[in-house]
């Protein structure tokens, strides 16, 4: 009986060319590069930067405060590098002089250029300082940036790493000493609060009620490290970290609170447990804190945990915080469009 449809005409079967076999090469052991010269490929081995502060120089009634804090920088750079040579940085003319002043130095290993420029609606001095080696071979670069505008006197200052950096070789992360330079004299502000390179110690109700301003100010762009006291302490020194060298790694990064052991129950009652600080704990208030919603995202350590943090105990925990807090200034403070650079936050096991 002959099939009631046409057949399915089925198309010839393609054949491929066979690819052909890369040729096995010998194994040569004098080939392989030594372990100090093979690249380290990490997502955070870019160069970039590693530390931001943007703060605002307050206001006096002579309205001084740009050639006090030009003033101040000089005297940081003669501190850092020795005395600077005669008209290196000399003060601008009037301000219809619109043509900018250079300086360059090579000093001590480091690499200083500086920049000046005057316009009638304001002025600017800006200077960056390459440590580590000729300016062919610098590993890090200190960037200031100081602007004086109708708005007021402003202050930048960021850390940049130069070269290809490892995650083991970045763990070191510091603030320029400028820094806390210009926080002493002339001063520097950001909404409102204080930049201070010492703890802020709450001892009394007044303490209290403005810790938790700052904790709930909407315009934060640092987190507050909260180290509480046991109860019935209020020495300082008896805290689960060293504070003072906390405040010292972190001025202009952060704001950090020493808590005494009878302000902490304050604390309890007025923000409740969930947000409070207690038995030598130390809490992280990261900006835009909002009390009683999400306090997950403000993470408290125990003091068992901070000194059983590997491998170095509370020392690397403070560590620990001053990369958060490097991270934190260089998404919140840095200017729109800067390379970044993030260094690395697992914790060493």
């Amino acid at each position: 009986m002959p099939f009631p449809f046409p057949r399915p005409r089925t198309a010839p079967a393609r054949r491929f060319p066979v690819p052909p076999l890369r040729p096995r090469r010998a194994f040569r052991p004098d080939r392989l590069a030594p372990p100090g010269r093979r690249r380290v490929s990490h997502p955070d081995s870019r160069p970039g930067l590693v530390a931001c502060v943007a703060a605002r120089v307050p206001r006096d009634g002579a309205r001084s405060e740009f050639p006090r804090a030009r003033r101040r920088i000089l005297a940081w750079l003669a501190h850092r590098l020795g005395p600077l040579p005669e008209n290196f940085a000399p003060v601008l003319g009037p301000p219809d002089d619109a043509a900018p002043r250079s300086g360059h130095l090579e000093r001590k290993g480091t690499v200083l250029r500086t920049r000046e420029q005057s316009s009638p609606s304001g002025r600017s001095f800006g200077l960056s300082l390459e440590m580590g080696g000729d300016s062919a071979g610098a590993e890090y670069r200190t960037e200031v940036t100081l602007i004086r505008s109708p708005g007021g006197c402003r202050v930048h200052t960021g850390l940049r790493t130069l070269r290809m950096r490892s995650a083991e070789e970045v763990r070191t992360v510091w603030v320029p000493g400028i820094v806390r330079s210009l926080a002493r004299s002339p001063g520097l502000v950001d909404y409102g609060w204080r930049v201070c390179p010492k703890p802020w110690i709450v001892r009394d109700h007044d303490a209290v009620r403005g810790l938790i301003e700052l904790i709930s100010e909407p315009r934060r762009t640092r987190p507050i490290f909260a180290v509480g006291l046991s109860a019935g302490e209020t020495c300082p020194e008896a805290a689960t970290v060293d504070v003072d060298d906390l405040a010292y790694r972190t001025a202009g990064l952060a704001h950090v609170a020493v808590i005494t052991g009878p302000m902490t129950y304050v604390l309890t009652e007025r923000v409740g447990r969930r947000f409070s600080v207690f038995g030598d704990a130390l809490r992280t208030y990261r900006p835009g804190c909002v009390l009683g919603r999400r306090e997950g995202k403000h993470p408290m350590a125990l003091s068992a945990t901070v000194r059983e943090w590997n491998p170095g105990g509370p020392a690397e925990f403070a560590a620990f915080l001053t990369r958060e807090a490097a991270r934190a200034s260089v998404r919140l403070q840095a200017p729109p469009g800067t390379e970044r650079f993030e260094p690395p936050t697992r914790r060493s096991r």
